[in-house]
């Protein structure tokens, strides 16, 4: 929570500086964490809508599709991991959310 904390801090101090989008995004890891699931979501969507030319954005939206999956909404969960994938291709992310994916297909079979 000190980290969160500090990571608030410095988007309040320095709403435009450069490492705004990447304190919003470790304050979403930081709450996804401590299985604090809501405030996490809402963390990494503020990456998403504030912090649009970001490289943490696939990173974000990753994380969201990661969360839908643990508390079962399949159809969100694709729906962000496919946003990966189009809008962020040849990233890490992107690779990730393939194969989750991947594993979801093959769950429902």
């Amino acid at each position: 929570t000190r980290a969160i904390a500090a990571f608030k801090a410095l988007i309040t101090d320095y709403p435009g500086g450069e490492y705004a989008d990447n304190s919003q995004y470790w304050i979403g890891e930081a709450y996804k964490v401590n299985q604090d699931l809501e405030d996490a979501k809402d963390a990494f969507l503020k990456v998403v809508m504030n912090y649009a030319g970001s490289p943490k954005v696939a990173d974000a939206l990753l994380k969201l599709g990661y969360i839908e999956f643990e508390q079962n909404n399949m159809a969100k969960a694709s729906d962000y991991l496919t946003q990966v994938t189009v809008a962020h291709p040849d990233t890490t992310a992107a690779h990730l959310a393939s194969k989750k994916l991947l594993q979801m297909s093959e769950m429902q079979r």
